[in-house]
């Protein structure tokens, strides 16, 4: 008898000992996969020029992501076929879903040549998509993780299922290489970065660890090595008003205020103790207990 009450004492105590464990292990480990979710802002372009040919690129949704989206982010070129037709003169289509027709056509409310940058408007609000939130330079250091979200039309060349849907969206991962100016369509701030940007990606976003928005993936340079570069998203923050598009920026979240509460001088002032401690403690000493009596 007593040899069994040994060995249940020390069975609860490693069962719960590992449970305890395990659960921190678990608690440490798991976090929300943000660059999955920042999918869900992702939308294809599309800009019909005839009844067999379309220009096309990736956009993304702007504004509060509790709300219903209104505004698209894209680039100039994508709307504009490279400048080869006026802004507005061709039908712009954003894409839901190509396999159900899904979709709406848009207005441009901003644009400029000089950044590559075009601000669509919905017809009307949808949620359809969620907003991403954006994430300013000062926010971000070289050598962060960061992932290219999009429509590459490389990626569409093995298969004729393209539904341009969410199950369709490519991402490729890589560091912000660093920042800096480029004299393309003027002096604007761009990132390099070595995650991936192919045709067709161009107006998607370039997102951290955190799944918010630090560049507009743009263009690349093929040279010995092939350099892929996003206009940092500063520069859309300085063209596009936040108090009219109602964007959010990773800086606008109340920043953890240092705890200022006393520390505890008396026994009723101090904070109660763990239970999950004291359930091991208690554990532990029936354990010793019952094996003292064998």
């Amino acid at each position: 008898m007593k040899k069994a009450v040994k060995r249940l004492a020390v069975l609860i105590l490693a069962l719960l000992t590992l449970a305890v464990s395990s659960t921190a292990a678990f608690a440490d480990t798991i976090e929300v996969n943000s660059t999955s979710d920042a999918i869900n802002g992702v939308v294809w372009v599309k800009i019909p020029v005839s009844s067999t040919d379309y220009g096309w690129g990736t956009g993304f949704a702007i504004g509060d992501p509790d709300k219903p989206v209104e505004y698209i982010v894209t680039n100039w070129h994508v709307v504009t076929g490279d400048g080869k037709y006026e802004p507005g003169s061709k039908e712009i289509q954003v894409y839901f879903s190509n396999e159900t027709n899904d979709y709406m056509v848009a207005s441009i409310y901003k644009i400029d040549n000089v950044r590559d940058i075009a601000v669509l408007k919905l017809p009307e609000p949808t949620t359809k998509r969620t907003a991403l939130v954006l994430c300013p330079s000062d926010d971000i250091r070289t050598g962060e993780s960061v992932a290219v979200i999009g429509y590459p039309g490389v990626s569409d060349e093995i298969t004729y299922e393209r539904k341009y849907d969410l199950t369709d969206v490519t991402v490729t991962s890589g560091v912000l290489s660093k920042k800096t100016t480029s004299m393309y369509h003027g002096n604007r701030s761009v990132y390099q970065t070595d995650a991936e940007i192919n045709p067709g990606n161009s107006g998607g976003p370039l997102v951290n660890s955190k799944g918010q928005v630090v560049g507009i993936n743009t263009f690349y340079l093929t040279t010995t090595t092939k350099l892929n570069y996003a206009i940092c998203i500063d520069e859309l923050i300085n063209f596009v008003p936040q108090d009219v598009v109602g964007y959010v920026l990773s800086t606008d979240a109340p920043k953890e205020e240092p705890d200022s509460t006393p520390v505890a001088t008396t026994p009723e002032e101090k904070d109660d103790p763990d239970p999950t401690l004291i359930i091991v403690i208690i554990v532990a000493v029936v354990a010793v207990a019952a094996a003292a009596v064998v």
